[in-house]
């Protein structure tokens, strides 16, 4: 059952890859899974991490295709500063570079997450507009959530 503070999935959700090109246009949560699994295979086979924005309902969901593990970020409407980051596992190592929406981006490794789990968190977000309860999450001060 919906919580009456939940929207039902928006039939226009628009996920940006690249700041000179216009973004996909999905109609359902098939389509962005559709055009992540796109996005995902082209960046892959360049070996190119991509981020991609997902935009909804003033909110904005930063993740990263073509890259095994990769981040994401939760942008909470209005967007002025309010973000939650996932935090994963991994501590050390060298940051990895995203290319694509926005400016080109780095990660700490302690903000990479399996894909298959930032996937799953992204479709958490599009149905419930809440943080999936499958991820630890941190705060835009680096507290958890």
């Amino acid at each position: 059952m919906q919580s009456i503070f939940e929207m039902p999935v928006p039939s226009e959700i628009d996920v940006y890859y690249d700041d000179s090109k216009r973004p996909v246009r999905c109609a359902s949560l098939a389509d962005v899974d559709a055009a992540l699994d796109k996005l995902h295979r082209e960046a892959y086979a360049t070996r190119r991490p991509l981020a991609v924005a997902i935009k909804l309902f003033g909110h904005e969901i930063d993740t990263g295709v073509g890259a095994d593990p990769t981040f994401l970020c939760l942008q909470i409407a209005p967007c002025d500063g309010e973000y939650y980051v996932a935090v994963g596992e991994q501590t050390v190592g060298e940051p990895t570079m995203f290319y694509g929406a926005g400016q080109d981006s780095y990660w700490e490794p302690k903000n990479m997450i399996p894909a298959e789990v930032s996937r799953s968190a992204v479709r958490y977000f599009i149905e419930h507009q809440k943080r999936s309860p499958r991820v630890r999450w941190q705060d835009w001060d680096g507290r958890d959530v």
